[in-house]
């Protein structure tokens, strides 16, 4: 036990001394230059720390699979539903499209969209609830409409023709891109 109380003490007091070393101030003047290279680099260290690393699964034309890892920054400004024929991606002020990466606040799920196609009418909360996200469950509540995008969680729904913002109902957020 007296062994293990001397390598405490000793990590103890190399730690004590190498904060001392960081703490102590610099004896050169910095120029500004150097002052604004500084912040450049802290800069990056928090946007560094603040991206999330994402990794999804493609398959190739021949079959192959594989996957990609991409940093997530950036939200979308304001967030848009949109058609088959809108572009998808981050909405920006000046460039409108079409959020793929839309969240629930309420079910806490994420949204899917499925083009081609809009919800018929008889479409209810616990139909999804039940049977979102497999496509081959909730098939049987959606029809065919080319120039239209499905949009639903496990708590919502809606269709969407034609880019547009999202209604005040719906409690969908970009999960960032």
């Amino acid at each position: 036990m007296a062994d293990l109380d001397e390598l405490l003490d000793e990590v103890e007091r190399d730690f004590q001394q190498s904060e001392r070393h960081k703490i102590a101030p610099k004896s050169r003047k910095t120029t500004d230059k150097q002052k604004s290279q500084v912040l450049e680099d802290d800069i990056d260290i928090i946007l560094n720390e603040t991206a999330e690393v994402q990794t999804r699964e493609v398959i190739g034309a021949k079959g192959e699979r594989g996957t990609i890892t991409t940093k997530s920054k950036a939200r979308c400004s304001s967030i848009c539903l949109g058609g088959p024929q809108d572009q998808v991606g981050i909405c920006s002020l000046t460039n409108k499209r079409c959020c793929d990466r839309l969240r629930c606040t309420s079910c806490d799920f994420k949204v899917q969209r499925f083009p081609g196609y809009q919800w018929k009418h008889d479409i209810d909360y616990l139909f999804l609830r039940n049977n979102m996200p497999e496509f081959s469950k909730v098939v049987k509540k959606l029809q065919k409409k080319e120039s239209s995008n499905a949009y639903a969680c496990q708590c919502s729904w809606n269709s969407v023709t034609k880019l547009k913002p999202l209604p005040p109902d719906l409690k969908w957020v970009c999960a960032k891109h």
